[in-house]
């Protein structure tokens, strides 16, 4: 594992000391460590998911782009890789990600664009993307369930109608 997050780095021409702090800094942080000294053939889906992300963060690009970054990951790593990748944004690097999950990305997002077939039906932030319920149903997906429950009970009268509605259960727990 460690020679194959080590490839693209020294492809770089980082020296080989720098090159393996920068990689043990990047699988300290994905909390990857415990499987450092196995082959990667020889690890789980989501282990090599971890990988793969290591394989491209220990480069530090300017822009990541990742696919379903949770995909196959335990609750525990997916905390990890989320925590990295807010922390990658709040350090200024643009951060893209290919999701089928609404909720994660009206919770993570600055702004959305949903497509269907190639097309972009829509670009937005998490706000105006979760209030057109038209463009989710042709792309087949539903409101965060966090923004639902929070129509339920505003409609019920236990909860008043907000500006800026709660995309996540963390929003919604705020707000009750």
């Amino acid at each position: 594992m460690i020679q194959e997050i080590s490839f693209g780095i020294l492809n770089l021409g980082v020296e080989e000391a720098e090159a393996r702090e920068e990689v043990r800094k990047v699988i300290e942080r994905l909390g990857i460590t415990p499987f450092q000294d196995r082959p990667t053939h020889a690890l789980s889906g989501g282990q090599k998911k971890q990988v793969s992300i290591a394989d491209i963060l220990v480069m530090h690009p300017e822009v990541v782009i990742l696919d379903e970054p949770a995909a196959a990951l335990d609750p525990k790593h997916t905390k990890i890789v989320n925590d990295y990748v807010d922390q990658l944004a709040e350090e200024g690097i643009t951060v893209l990600i290919a999701t089928h999950d609404i909720e994660y990305a009206c919770a993570w997002a600055d702004e959305i664009v949903l497509m269907k077939d190639g097309t972009i039906l829509r670009m937005g932030t998490p706000e105006e993307i979760c209030a057109d319920t038209d463009v989710l149903h042709r792309t087949n997906l539903e409101e965060p369930g966090a923004l639902r429950l929070y129509r339920r009970l505003c409609a019920r009268g236990i909860l008043k109608e907000e500006k800026h509605p709660p995309l996540s259960i963390a929003e919604l727990e705020r707000l009750l």
